[in-house]
């Protein structure tokens, strides 16, 4: 069991002269039970104070901060539960999140920062992985459901605070050939979302899938050197990040409002050397 607390204090003066003052303590708890040699149970609580903070330099001149800005507090509990059997590992994470009086820039002119809401962000986690001798494979699956007073949260109606992302599905594979030569895959699957409503419309987030490979060697057969040759997005899909801004070009006014696609098929060659 581990227990612990930190103390915040804040003091700001912004650029248009107001003043902010607030401090608070931010308790944490966790406990972990090994129930038998291959069950073991986890859980934790923590809060977090976040005071009014100064924006990004080429934000200064053209944002203001609301007189009346309180700070953010956050409070994040989990439990988990992880079974180990031989080769096989399972485990499942079921978790919350909420953050009161969240600081935010929303939607429209002029830029204020204020207190925009509360936020809840509440989901689970479960993966299962597998080793056999050289070969380690595993599969996940996380879902997800976020929101900011009860409605769906976007990135672009808050300015990156948040965004709601499809359940997703992540697998890998990994094989050590010999002592000098390792392989692997990975694989993620966002499935998609429909009719997501927001501030200004319902808006869609089509699902994808992504692959990366890589090969490792050790030229000298030891760990001082190793050459990593990596393709990410191997099958060179065009898509966007459902982490990044979605498409609202088809809602009337907003044309031109869509995230950038994620890079093609990148080719990366990396060499370590430690000494």
């Amino acid at each position: 069991m581990g227990v612990g607390a930190r103390y915040d204090r804040y003091r700001l003066t912004d650029n248009s002269g107001l003043s902010y003052r607030e401090d608070d303590v931010s308790p944490n708890i966790d406990a972990e039970w090994a129930v038998t040699d291959s069950v073991t149970l986890s859980a934790g609580h923590a809060r977090a104070f976040r005071g009014p903070k100064a924006h990004d330099a080429f934000k200064l001149e053209g944002a203001a901060n609301s007189p009346d800005l309180r700070g953010e507090q956050a409070r994040n509990s989990e439990v988990a539960a992880r079974f180990e059997q031989g080769p096989w590992q399972l485990s499942a994470e079921l978790y919350r999140s909420t953050i009161d009086d969240v600081i935010a820039d929303p939607l429209g002119r002029p830029t204020v920062y204020q207190n925009v809401g509360d936020l809840e962000s509440d989901g689970y986690v479960l993966s299962v992985d597998y080793q056999w001798e050289a070969l380690s494979a595993g599969l996940s699956f996380h879902h997800n459901d976020i929101e900011l007073n009860g409605q769906p949260l976007t990135v672009y109606e808050y300015n990156g605070i948040g965004n709601t992302i499809g359940d997703t599905w992540a697998a890998h594979v990994d094989y050590q050939v010999n002592n000098d030569w390792q392989i692997g895959w990975r694989s993620q699957f966002v499935e998609g979302i429909s009719d997501l409503e927001t501030s200004v419309g319902s808006i869609s987030k089509p699902g994808y899938g992504v692959h990366d490979a890589y090969v490792r060697w050790l030229p000298t057969s030891s760990e001082d050197l190793a050459l990593t040759l990596t393709v990410n997005n191997l099958l060179d899909k065009q898509y966007l990040d459902h982490a990044s801004n979605a498409d609202f070009e088809h809602i009337p006014g907003y044309e031109g409002i869509v995230g950038l696609a994620e890079p093609g098929r990148d080719v990366r060659l990396g060499v370590n050397y430690r000494f």
